[in-house]
């Protein structure tokens, strides 16, 4: 499962300025999804359960992926 999943994962950045979502490889075995950035206060809580922008890439653009593993992050800007 996991080598394909490896192989399903683009091999270079990709952009879709319409979901405003990029994609990048961050090794052999990671796959990084980025989306946009709310500002609407100050809150350094990650929302709980899957996120719009990874769970909608992985089960439209990329069905493929092995997606049961799924970390979130979160840049904290002051």
């Amino acid at each position: 499962m996991r080598r394909k999943s490896r192989q399903a994962a683009p091999s270079v950045s990709l952009l879709d300025e319409a979901a405003k979502i990029v994609t990048s490889r961050l090794g052999a075995d990671r796959f990084r999804v980025a989306g946009t950035a709310e500002f609407n206060g100050f809150n350094r809580d990650i929302r709980a359960g899957p996120h719009p922008a990874a769970g909608g890439l992985g089960a439209t653009s990329f069905p493929r992926i092995d997606t049961s593993k799924i970390v979130p992050w979160r840049a904290c800007v002051r």
